[in-house]
């Protein structure tokens, strides 16, 4: 007797896999997990089975018929161990067709959270970047302002784009000239002290020259003073002396340029002229008995 087969497997999301088969003398409806593990197993009634309950209804039922069956059912027991087999073998090769799904899901999985994270940080950097450009679409516009205000415009600040990239070279530049600036600045601050130092010493000097010249100032100041007392003496004419007694020929005194009486004669101003105390005009004969 001819059998026939039909197998049914629905995929019920990851974890649930339900298999049919149906023969001709007997049906069963096997359920499966996702790890290919057998959960129930339902009989259902063969038409056969249906056609034997009829016949035993109607009394037609005869002992030929019931040892065809026998043999049919035992022809059917053998084929179905042998289906079982094959079944047996066609869940492990679906467990393992599972178990590589699963694999490749989870590695999907894994790569889609990384994607996700990527995708999550370029978003947060670009808007931050836009930000950025508002900020500096801000401060451009401001320039402007700025610029126009003070009557200039921007192509007066294209000179300075180029120093907006030092190179290297210039910054060494700028250091030499930057150094040579300092060492003239210390050569100029020693030669400023030394001229300081030099100008009080001269200041020194003119106060003491100051001091002498008041000094020989005075003192000509003095002798002039005297030089004017004796012009203003000897413009008033020498003073008139009475001649004395017994004396006929009286000495008068002569006039300028001639000079000056004893008696006129003056050593110093405090103490007037010279005076004479005794004068011995007459002296004692040598002839005395």
């Amino acid at each position: 007797m001819a059998s026939r087969q039909r197998q049914h497997v629905d995929y019920e999301g990851r974890h649930g896999i339900s298999l049919s088969t149906r023969n001709i003398g007997t049906d069963y409806d096997i359920e499966l997990d996702s790890e290919g593990t057998e959960i129930s197993q339902k009989e259902i009634d063969s038409p056969r089975e249906r056609y034997s309950d009829h016949e035993e209804a109607n009394g037609d039922y005869d002992d030929e018929d019931e040892d065809d069956s026998k043999t049919g059912d035992d022809d059917d027991l053998v084929q179905d161990l042998r289906y079982k087999e094959m079944l047996d073998q066609s869940s492990a090769e679906l467990r393992a067709t599972i178990e590589d799904l699963e694999k490749h899901y989870d590695t999907i999985d894994n790569e889609g959270n990384e994607w996700k994270t990527r995708f999550e940080t370029q978003t947060e950097m670009n808007q931050q970047l836009e930000k950025q450009i508002l900020m500096l679409q801000e401060k451009v516009e401001e320039a402007k302002r700025n610029l126009k205000e003070a009557g200039k415009s921007p192509r007066d600040n294209r000179a300075f784009d180029d120093l907006a990239d030092a190179s290297p070279h210039m910054v060494k530049t700028l250091e030499r000239e930057r150094n040579s600036l300092f060492n003239q600045l210390r050569d100029l601050e020693w030669r400023l002290d030394q001229e300081s130092k030099a100008y009080h010493k001269a200041n020194d000097e003119r106060k003491q020259y100051v001091l002498e010249i008041n000094a020989t100032k005075s003192t000509i100041g003095d002798l002039r003073s005297k030089q004017r007392q004796l012009m203003l003496a000897s413009q008033e004419g020498p003073p008139k002396i009475t001649p004395r007694v017994g004396d006929n020929n009286p000495k008068t005194y002569r006039d300028g340029g001639g000079n000056i009486p004893e008696d006129q004669r003056i050593i110093d101003a405090r103490y007037g002229p010279i005076r004479k105390t005794a004068a011995v005009k007459v002296l004692p004969s040598l002839d005395s008995n």
